[in-house]
């Protein structure tokens, strides 16, 4: 089990990331411009100085010289410029790059793929998934939610995870199965463990809050679901494509619809196996053996499966045993959960 996540925010996650993951988030190996996004997003969340020298580099194809950039601030100010370079580098967007021409101290040049994620989202301002065929596919839909409902809806869902905390009853809801609420109960519950804002209590079946979860619960709204798509975030075994439908779902206007079939295609990464086989046998001993076996997986994405596997075997003998197993496995990112209760008007 994961322990509590040492982020604070998004963007302080994304900065510990390793360089390949952080350059897929800047849109290395996928299609289009989806990476722009991203570059947005974190261009946003830099400091004023980390800003201007982002946009002052942004068509500069070659290698710079430090010291060149160490001119741009006054002399009294370089503690700041060492930091703010720092701060470009913990993002991958600045790198070091050896000096061609001999000299001993390295260059500086931009990440081509932020760069180009720049680029774009200065150069061609649009929506996520707007230039795509689905979205000009898409048909007013006459009873799409309000903006009022989306929030009313998101607010009270999101309240079931803070009740879950406090221990207090939370009101039965007709429009959703009894399996559909036991998995969102089941997922709130390993974000409470996982995250240390409840324990079980020793030789009981029961949990109690932490201080860590008191603390939770009077941090504001916003604060609470970044907490919590940190801690999923935390143990995804890949961070790039969540991170990246975040950062494309914040820049979605609110109220508004988008093909849902958008976001289950971030990347083109398709395979299925599929696996059968059947055994049957006699023997003049009065015994039949039989056995079934069958396995099924689907891979999405690296971070998306689906596995079923069956195994039934039959064996009359004296003993007369008779064994069914069942495995069911389903791998999805459980930051997607979160998003149904999250604030519709949280942001980035």
């Amino acid at each position: 089990m994961a322990g509590k996540s040492t982020s604070s925010s998004i963007f302080d996650f994304i900065s510990k990331l390793n360089t390949v993951t952080i350059e897929r988030l800047y849109g290395k190996g996928s299609e289009g411009n989806q990476g722009s996004w991203a570059s947005k997003a974190v261009f946003q969340s830099l400091s004023k100085l980390g800003k201007n020298y982002v946009m002052r580099l942004i068509f500069v194809t070659s290698p710079v010289d430090p010291d060149e950039l160490l001119g741009w601030v006054y002399s009294d100010c370089r503690d700041i410029h060492y930091a703010t370079i720092q701060e470009l580098k913990n993002f991958r967007i600045l790198q070091d790059v050896p000096n061609d021409f001999g000299g001993s101290k390295s260059l500086l040049i931009m990440n081509k793929y932020f760069q180009k994620g720049m680029q774009f989202a200065i150069t061609s301002p649009i929506e996520p998934w707007s230039d795509t065929a689905a979205f000009q596919a898409l048909k007013v839909d006459k009873n799409k939610p309000t903006i009022e409902y989306l929030e009313t809806n998101s607010v009270s869902q999101w309240n079931e995870v803070l009740l879950t905390l406090l221990e207090m009853p939370i009101p039965k809801r007709t429009d959703i199965s009894d399996s559909d609420r036991a998995m969102k109960l089941a997922t709130i519950n390993n974000f409470l463990i996982a995250s240390n804002l409840m324990i079980k209590l020793p030789g009981s079946d029961k949990y109690q809050i932490t201080a860590d979860g008191y603390e939770y619960v009077l941090k504001d709204h916003q604060g609470q679901v970044w907490a919590y798509i940190l801690e999923c975030l935390n143990n995804l075994p890949s961070h790039d494509e969540a991170l990246s439908l975040l950062f494309m779902l914040s820049d979605c206007t609110l109220g508004e619809g988008y093909p849902i079939v958008l976001t289950h295609s971030l990347t083109p990464t398709h395979s299925l196996t599929h696996s059968y086989s059947l055994t049957h046998s006699y023997s003049l001993t009065h015994s039949l053996t039989h056995s079934l076996t069958y396995s099924y997986s689907l891979l999405l994405t690296p971070t998306h499966s689906l596995t079923h596997s069956l195994t039934h075997s039959l064996t009359l003998t004296p003993t007369h045993s008779y064994s069914y197993l069942f495995t069911h496995s389903y791998s999805l990112p459980s930051f997607l959960g979160c998003l149904n209760r999250a604030s519709a008007t949280a942001s980035i």
